[in-house]
């Protein structure tokens, strides 16, 4: 590995993890991660500007189906409070 191992490590944080420990000769993810790549301000102030799009599960992909089908899910009392349609009192009441 060259004399600035992190820099170059660093460099490469746009890329699957996996691939830099290959090419960079490292066996443990962890310490790629924790020795190599370092934070830097570029890169802090790209992840609060550009959000990726949400990678959706399977489970919220059936979910929508079953919605837009006609088969309605029960909202919990914690989703109608998050939908602002309870209002909770500061002591946790309802």
């Amino acid at each position: 590995m060259a004399l600035d191992s992190r820099k170059w490590a660093t460099e490469r944080k746009g890329y699957p993890v996996r691939d830099v420990m290959e090419a960079g000769g490292w066996k443990i993810e962890e310490t790629l991660l924790r020795s190599y790549q370092e934070p830097d301000a570029e890169t802090v102030r790209r992840v609060v500007l550009h959000p990726t799009q949400r990678i959706v599960s399977r489970w919220v992909r059936l979910t929508t189906k079953l919605t837009n089908t006609g088969c309605r899910r029960r909202k919990s009392p914690t989703a109608k409070v998050a939908a602002g349609l309870i209002f909770k009192s500061r002591d946790g009441g309802i």
